[in-house]
């Protein structure tokens, strides 16, 4: 008895660890991504003026055409961001360079080149105006 408790214990205290060590994993790999990114903006025509979004989609993507088209549509027209869609499954080795492993997948850019941020999956329109800010 005294055996099964010890066991349970263990187990209890594995995954606890486990859990705390979560949201540093979280960034570690958020960090990767946006290092992996960094080094793909070299060679890439940045708009001098204001950020950039490079915006990784395909066309089977119904995710992309109803809801990450649109919200960057809106990002652009508001003045926000100058964005650069790319089709990743056209541009697979400039989707590789920028580890894009979903689409969609948007890269923030400052005018400088310097990646703000990587978003896979998609991201809303206040996500984006805080990123580009």
């Amino acid at each position: 008895m005294e055996i099964m408790l010890l066991e349970r214990l263990f187990i209890a205290l594995t995954v606890l660890s486990c859990l705390a060590l979560l949201p540093l994993l979280t960034r570690v790999v958020a960090g990767a991504s946006r290092r992996k990114a960094q080094q793909a903006v070299d060679g890439l025509g940045l708009h001098p003026h204001q950020p950039t979004v490079l915006y990784f989609w395909s066309h089977d993507c119904h995710q992309c055409r109803t809801a990450q088209a649109p919200t960057l549509d809106r990002l652009a027209a508001e003045g926000g961001a100058h964005v650069v869609p790319i089709d990743a499954v056209a541009e697979r080795a400039l989707a590789d360079r920028f580890g894009v492993l979903t689409v969609p997948t948007t890269v923030v850019l400052a005018p400088s080149g310097e990646v703000r941020a990587v978003n896979h999956g998609f991201a809303s329109l206040p996500k984006l105006r805080a990123q580009v800010a």
